[in-house]
């Protein structure tokens, strides 16, 4: 087993996880993906953020060992401290790259990135084209379940797959078009700051 087959293995079992208001032990999986560590009001603050970029963080905290992920969570950082690790390894790749399994994408943002940043960890390619298109299988954190309301009185963050669209360094998504920015390789991450690999199963 690889890094990138423990991460995507790992990644697989979070699918369906929400703060789930109605349910103390699915919430609790999921406060202690994305705020360990943290006091029980931080934790309830923190299932309100969006859980993109905090999934991410939660998926990497079970690989790597990295002070910014050991410190106690600051309010909007959760995109910068994914960046800041993967600059401290080398290991940001500029859009237009194609991400491998394991890979953080990082989408959207700016005045002409499409719309809301958002990231998401890719699991597999399911189809490569010759005209550059790539449709990728992704899981995303910042999710919105159906029904179930989160205790901002939205619908409640949700963890899920969704099908990414790659062409011509743009991300389409359920209808959504952003701009790549960034793809982060959690292989170059994991030998500069790896734990020892764990395995998801």
């Amino acid at each position: 087993m690889t890094i990138r087959d423990d991460v995507t293995a790992y990644a697989r079992t979070l699918v369906g996880l929400f703060a789930d208001p109605d349910d103390e032990l699915t919430r609790q999986v999921y406060s202690d993906l994305i705020a360990p560590g943290e006091t029980p009001q931080r934790r309830k603050e923190m299932m309100c953020n969006s859980g993109c970029a905090l999934t991410v963080r939660g998926i990497w905290r079970r690989f790597i060992l990295h002070p910014i992920l050991e410190a106690p969570y600051r309010s909007g950082d959760a995109m910068s401290d994914l960046c800041a690790i993967a600059r401290a390894a080398g290991a940001i790749r500029m859009p237009g790259s194609i991400p491998s399994p394991g890979d953080a994408v990082i989408v959207g943002g700016g005045t002409d990135g499409g719309g809301t940043e958002h990231v998401w960890t890719h699991i597999q390619t399911d189809w490569a084209g010759y005209d550059g298109r790539v449709l990728d299988l992704g899981l995303d954190g910042g999710q919105r379940h159906p029904t179930a309301k989160g205790s901002d009185g939205k619908g409640a963050e949700m963890i899920a797959l969704r099908d990414h669209d790659l062409r011509d360094g743009w991300d389409t998504e359920n209808g959504t078009r952003r701009k790549v920015q960034a793809v982060l390789d959690i292989e170059l991450i994991f030998k500069q700051f790896g734990r020892v690999a764990t395995s998801a199963q």
